[in-house]
């Protein structure tokens, strides 16, 4: 996951699936607990200025559908009342993708052989549709006759996801 903000701050992560969140201590998604917060909360770094990323586990790629929220941490830790500064949502239908990010930019799927990470698949672009929305589609069929690793990337921001199908 990746957030552009404010340089200098503390920005955490958050998966969903649908209305509940990703906890890391039990590595499934759960009905919300508000007393649970800090064990939703995926790390995010700043590099380069401005660009924050985190990383999804792998085993919370499983599910279609996922919603990724960036939390701006105000106090010395953690809180469910922290603000959302970005989000995103990743939804895999059938063998097409699409993603949401921020309007105006223009975004790559590359898939990649598990087996041979450097071994590139295929890349499609990926198409804000409609036009100022901030979803982006492909109806290029993905190929999936093996397992693979993906990036989405930004041509602004690099990498701005990563997963498995």
């Amino acid at each position: 996951m990746t957030a552009i903000y404010t340089t200098g701050q503390t920005l955490y992560g958050v998966v969903l699936y649908g209305i509940q969140p990703w906890n890391n201590s039990t590595s499934a998604f759960e009905t919300y607990n508000s007393a649970n917060w800090a064990d939703y909360v995926i790390a995010m770094t700043e590099s380069p200025p401005e660009t924050y990323t985190g990383t999804v586990p792998v085993s919370a790629l499983s599910q279609i559908g996922l919603i990724l929220t960036s939390h701006l941490m105000v106090g010395a830790t953690v809180a469910i009342t922290d603000p959302i500064v970005a989000s995103g949502e990743i939804i895999q239908t059938d063998q097409t993708m699409q993603f949401g990010f921020w309007t105006g930019h223009t975004l790559t799927f590359n898939s990649y052989a598990q087996n041979a990470p450097a071994t590139l698949i295929q890349s499609i672009a990926l198409t804000e549709t409609p036009a100022g929305s901030g979803i982006y589609k492909t109806s290029t069929a993905i190929a999936l006759a093996q397992p693979i690793n993906f990036t989405i990337t930004d041509s602004v921001s690099g990498v701005v996801g990563t997963g498995v199908m």
